[in-house]
């Protein structure tokens, strides 16, 4: 696979080293470093895993399906080969498929009818630090399985999160290693936008936040939280109409997608993807869903927010 020149790179050699040397290991990483797409298709031909399969922890369904699919792409292949996901009502994995992603109910679902998971090498806990009951219960019966069916070949266990108290972690698994992997950060300009006005709508307000920022930037693309289910289908169409015929051209190098879980997933991950051309996208997604977007290559965007009253304008330099 062709180094993607992302921060995870740099620590696995070592993050390999320790699981072949210790049954636990603890991942720390921030956002973006790359640990939920690169890690398990590098150990997944690790020689400790016997051939057999690791299997990944998501919290959620979009970013289960998300995380097999970015994977699949960086093998050129479809889910449901060499990566592939399941969850309740979709699932897409073959007998050749070595890396599934899979929601935290399937997991306990395969720990019911298998307590050893004897067909699994490695569990991995992504996003640990969103702590549930189903995860938890998850880890336990995992540890639990293993003391009492796999003395010869333990299960091994890689616990990651951007955001953990790794130290803490790490001695709930038996002062397992913990290894780190530092981020990149970029600079943050936060800009205030004009109050909205009495009686103005505040999908007009948004509108034209927007546009300040296609003005001010000329270079970035632009996204766009707003918190209103019911009024943001009707953003684009205010985009579009809200501004003078002769002021349109601004928008015409301007790619505007509609963005949320509804949709499907070839057209959710377009704007995650890199664009080779020099085109500016403007993306909108719903603003309780930004946790769970995959968002790739944000070193040249700006980020215009409703943030109750007022607008918020924040640029990534």
């Amino acid at each position: 696979m062709t180094p993607l020149g992302l921060p995870v790179e740099d620590i696995l050699d070592s993050l390999k080293q320790q699981l072949s040397d210790r049954h636990e290991v603890v991942l720390e990483a921030p956002p973006g470093a790359g640990k939920t797409t690169l890690v398990p298709l590098v150990l997944m031909n690790e020689p400790w895993l016997k051939h057999r399969k690791i299997l990944m922890l998501e919290p959620r369904r979009i970013a289960t399906k998300t995380a097999a699919h970015r994977m699949a792409s960086l093998l050129n292949e479809s889910p449901g080969q060499t990566v592939g996901y399941r969850m309740r009502l979709d699932t897409k994995v073959t007998k050749h498929t070595k890396v599934e992603v899979i929601t935290e109910g399937i997991l306990t679902r395969m720990l019911q009818d298998d307590p050893s998971l004897d067909e699994v090498g490695l569990v991995i806990f992504d996003e640990f630090h969103e702590r549930s009951l189903d995860s938890d219960l998850a880890l336990s019966l995992c540890l639990k399985g293993r003391a009492l069916f796999r003395d010869d070949d333990p299960l091994k266990i890689l616990v990651m999160s951007a955001t953990l108290d790794g130290d803490a972690t790490s001695k709930l698994l038996g002062d397992a290693p913990v290894v780190k992997s530092e981020g990149r950060a970029y600079p943050v300009d936060i800009i205030y936008g004009q109050a909205r006005q009495p009686k103005e709508r505040v999908i007009d307000r948004m509108v034209a936040t927007i546009k300040r920022a296609i003005d001010d930037n000329p270079t970035s693309s632009v996204l766009a939280f707003y918190p209103d289910r019911e009024k943001f289908d009707a953003l684009p169409m205010n985009f579009r109409t809200g501004f003078p015929i002769e002021n349109y051209k601004v928008f015409t190098c301007v790619r505007s997608m509609a963005i949320y879980r509804l949709k499907s997933n070839s057209r959710q991950s377009r704007h995650s993807q890199v664009n080779k051309q020099t085109i500016r996208k403007l993306c909108w997604p719903p603003i309780l869903l930004k946790p769970a977007l995959p968002l790739m290559a944000l070193m040249s965007w700006s980020i215009v927010a409703w943030c109750g009253k007022q607008n918020l304008t924040r640029r990534l330099a």
